[in-house]
């Protein structure tokens, strides 16, 4: 399987450069280094935490500035492009949290707060969840019926248009786990977290051509 990635050209967009990059990183060395992939790595900052509306600002603001080039060039040549977590969320129109922010606008979507009904649900959700996929999508060939994928967030991306929207999970609403317009593909979940599944799921993005 990993012989069929060798010269592909991707575009990975990454949440969080302290220990999120770690495991995405190491995959992606790995193939580098084995396979001679060319890898196009766009590596967004901190997430949004409890800081002021006016710090988160600052961080959101900064993230999508310094990644509009790359941004525009992956747009531009139709280049797979791959968001993970906050990666996924800076593609929505608008994202509320922490306050209200622009985001890049890719698809025509909010970044809202779970809130699921049962108390012992917590918020931020984190953890093992089954996901629910679109069996006519590449990027989930050869996976389960119900994968399960690692997530750690408070805050999800609610789609406007449904054909957007790939995978969901349920948490007692149902959540949006991944979406797909065009060449940009983007997952809520960590699939560089997700052992076996999690693997599955890069490689199927490697080998895709949208």
């Amino acid at each position: 399987m990993l012989e069929s990635l060798r010269n592909k050209r991707i575009m990975v967009v990454v949440a969080h450069p302290d220990d999120e990059v770690l495991g995405i990183g190491a995959t992606m060395n790995l193939l580098i280094t084995s396979y001679n992939c060319t890898i196009r790595a766009v590596i967004l900052g901190e997430g949004i935490t409890s800081r002021s509306e006016q710090k988160n600002r600052e961080i959101w603001e900064k993230q999508l500035q310094i990644h509009k080039n790359n941004i525009k060039t992956a747009q531009e040549e139709g280049k797979p492009t791959l968001g993970i977590c906050l990666g996924m969320q800076v593609m929505a129109k608008k994202s509320l949290e922490g306050g209200e922010f622009e985001g890049l606008g890719w698809f025509d979507a909010e970044v809202i707060r779970l809130s699921p009904a049962e108390a012992n649900m917590r918020v931020p959700n984190i953890g093992w969840n089954d996901i629910s996929y679109r069996k006519d999508v590449p990027l989930f060939s050869r996976l389960p019926a119900k994968p399960d994928f690692y997530l750690v967030h408070s805050y999800f991306m609610n789609a406007t248009d449904a054909n957007d929207v790939v995978a969901t999970y349920d948490y007692s609403h149902a959540v949006t786990a991944a979406v797909l317009k065009n060449n940009i593909f983007a997952t809520q979940f960590h699939p560089e977290k997700s052992q076996d599944h999690g693997l599955r799921i890069l490689a199927n993005f490697i080998e895709w051509k949208p």
